[in-house]
């Protein structure tokens, strides 16, 4: 065995806003489970455990949570159908921060509450269906948060197009 090297970090990404909320090249959500959504490859290169921490199934939902292999931080999953990007707007003034982008084309908000060491990236990818992927800080050596979120939006997006 080798030495031990430091992980290479997460990439940083670069999104413009998309210029419609119509969703084009629409995604099904139904029936998809949260925890079965993510590619095993996906969950290596967002370096997670394998197995989900915690996970739960609702009525117009499912959330997921993984923790890091190194524990410094979880990512959440929560597939929506029913609710496309007015999710966003129901969250009203708990939220501090709203910013518009596209995640492989499909609009999306990011999002922040306050006091919370937190980011969220909420992606429509039908007119009333979204997806929530959200990053918590569990140290304080967790990479940027928000750089995250986006990571697990990306490989959702990925997942659902079957790609």
């Amino acid at each position: 065995m080798g030495g031990c090297s430091e992980p290479p970090p997460f990439p940083v990404h670069t999104t413009e806003a998309p210029s419609t909320s119509v969703v084009a090249s629409p995604l099904d959500l139904h029936a998809r489970d949260a925890c079965s959504t993510l590619l095993p490859s996906a969950i290596i290169r967002l370096r997670l455990k394998p197995a989900p921490f915690f996970h739960d199934t609702g009525a117009s939902s499912t959330t997921c949570t993984w923790e890091s292999t190194d524990e410094t931080f979880d990512l959440t999953l929560v597939t929506n159908h029913g609710v496309g990007l007015e999710l966003v707007d129901q969250l009203g003034g708990v939220l501090t921060a709203r910013e518009p982008l596209s995640v492989d084309g499909y609009p999306a908000m990011r999002i922040d509450t306050a006091d919370s060491p937190t980011c969220r990236v909420v992606v429509g990818v039908a007119d009333t269906q979204a997806f929530s992927a959200g990053a918590s800080m569990l140290a304080s050596t967790a990479p940027p948060l928000c750089d995250l979120a986006l990571a697990l939006a990306e490989e959702t997006v990925a997942a659902l197009r079957g790609s």
